[in-house]
């Protein structure tokens, strides 16, 4: 193949500007963790070298990072609950809506496993369904999988039909094993005090899956409590004072955070542990508050 393959997309601009071949390969890894054996290496390498032996152009690879345990689209699926908060994996529906609308129909979309497309069953099948529609042909590095998606075979075959989505309900039961483990490590890292709060509060950073004490903001916390306990300032006018990025709502969390900053880590399930090295509010500070401060927090002041 003389055709060099094209930089790697990791943005939808660039994915809407970038010239092709009429050749995608699609690498994802999930938010939930890198599983082991499936880094953007890896799949890179193996759509390359899939395409160099079936005769395709350099593919144009599309690089994500985000779960596909996650619904897809705000729309209800058959035993699928969907979280509308949560945003769906942009690039690949970007490439999708691509691949199904350019000009001229055909075209191919190389993936490492089909597992990279979806793991909910249904979405996987409607996806597939779809773009055969539109005649672009679905690859798999899998061999097993290959097989499968080949359309010089009988894709209206029933065996071969039952098999495809055999291998989405396995991708789909992988995806749930894979959730009750994050979710039983984060159960057992929470009950030894470990953080598991997601997002690091106003005066900390992330180090590792940890949290330290950020020694530059950590400071401005202080101020806040000075002056808002003991000079009575306003939310805004504590804000006004340590200047942007700071306003009235990021003095209000700091404010209710107070058990953190005395060292008092509440994980998600309400339990209380003693985190000293989180502590950045003095010793005897917590004596100052009086009954009335939470209450006050609501105040518009």
């Amino acid at each position: 193949m003389s055709d060099p393959p094209h930089d790697l997309i990791t943005t939808v601009d660039a994915l809407g500007t970038a010239p092709s071949t009429g050749v995608w390969g699609y690498c994802r890894v999930s938010t939930d963790g890198q599983e082991a054996g499936q880094s953007f290496d890896v799949q890179q390498a193996d759509i390359v070298k899939y395409c160099a032996t079936a005769g395709l152009a350099a593919p144009t690879l599309v690089l994500e990072t985000g779960s596909a345990g996650k619904p897809l689209f705000p729309i209800s699926l058959p035993g699928v609950t969907v979280d509308y908060d949560v945003a769906p994996r942009p690039l690949f529906i970007a490439l999708i809506a691509r691949l199904v609308d350019q000009a001229l129909m055909g075209g191919h979309l190389v993936l490492w496993k089909l597992d990279r497309m979806a793991r909910i069953a249904t979405e996987q099948d409607m996806l597939l369904s779809m773009l055969r529609r539109r005649s672009v042909r679905v690859h798999s590095t899998l061999p097993g999988e290959q097989d499968l998606l080949d359309w010089s075979k009988s894709h209206d075959d029933p065996v071969r039909q039952l098999m495809r989505t055999m291998l989405g309900a396995l991708a789909e039961y992988e995806r749930a094993i894979i959730r009750l483990r994050t979710i039983a490590g984060a159960r057992m890292k929470a009950a030894k005090g470990g953080w598991v709060g997601g997002r690091a509060p106003s005066g900390y950073l992330h180090a590792g899956k940890e949290i330290v004490i950020d020694p530059v903001v950590a400071e401005q916390i202080r101020r806040i409590f000075y002056l808002r306990e003991s000079c009575g300032w306003s939310m805004p006018s504590i804000a006004a004072d340590l200047g942007p990025p700071w306003h009235k709502v990021r003095v209000r969390r700091v404010l209710q955070n107070r058990q953190l900053y005395l060292g008092t880590y509440t994980d998600p399930h309400g339990v209380d542990h003693a985190r000293p090295d989180l502590r950045i509010l003095p010793d005897g500070w917590g004596d100052q508050i009086d009954a009335g401060f939470l209450e006050g927090l609501d105040d518009a002041s």
